[in-house]
């Protein structure tokens, strides 16, 4: 099984003896344990967590077993269900998966509070929820930092 975007470098795990004996529910936990233990340097940015990195991969591997095996979703029960939620629980107040944050910045001399999605880009935060809409961003993804609000 190969693995992208986990680590500083593609992986490569050999799961062939945890299928020996077919494609089975101890199989997909063997292998999303295997893959668990592999992904010991998953980085973290402004779009996902290491544990959420991680546990996607974990479920696009089992996915791609079953499914390589002829197993569809209803034959196979759902590895987390049976262990129980292995991924950080979100906040109230989440929206699509995001963690929302209360902020509270001076923006031209002005005290602000505002509530923003964890994910937003500053420069999105100043045009869109607070309507500054003479900020730019200086490298065209917002990734630098790079922000001039007028």
């Amino acid at each position: 099984m190969a693995l992208g975007g986990v680590g500083t470098t593609p992986l490569a795990l050999d799961i062939s003896a945890g299928l020996a004996r077919g494609i089975n529910d101890d199989a997909l936990e063997a292998v999303g344990r295997r893959v668990r233990a592999a992904c010991t340097d998953v980085p973290s940015d402004l779009n996902a967590t290491s544990d959420y990195r991680r546990e996607m991969a974990v479920q696009y591997g089992q996915r791609a077993i079953s499914s390589a095996g002829g197993r569809t979703a209803s034959q196979s029960r759902s590895p987390r269900a049976a262990s129980g939620p292995r991924v950080r629980k979100i906040a109230p107040g989440a929206i699509g998966g995001a963690l929302r944050t209360a902020i509270e910045l001076s923006v031209n001399g002005s005290d602000q509070r505002v509530e923003a999605d964890n994910r937003m880009v500053l420069a999105d935060l100043l045009r869109d929820v607070m309507g500054l809409t003479g900020t730019h961003i200086g490298c065209g993804t917002g990734s630098c930092g790079a922000a001039r609000a007028r």
